[in-house]
């Protein structure tokens, strides 16, 4: 999934995804170099948890070169 979703940062900044279902990760792939808003990615995966059927959930963060 990080590798398809990494070739599409030519046209997106960022790409988000939840992966898992009994402790789900909420992983953020980043292009690398841009400004990271954290606000974004808070919300974003604020919205993802109330999706999942558990309380626990580890995010990730991933800055990569496209």
């Amino acid at each position: 999934m990080l590798a398809q979703l990494r070739k599409s940062l030519n046209q997106h900044p960022a790409r988000y995804f939840l992966y898992g279902s009994d402790t789900p990760f909420f992983i953020w792939l980043q292009r690398s170099g841009d400004k990271i808003d954290w606000q974004k990615v808070n919300d974003k995966a604020s919205a993802a948890a109330l999706f999942t059927p558990t309380a626990d959930m580890t995010e990730v963060m991933v800055e990569a070169k496209c």
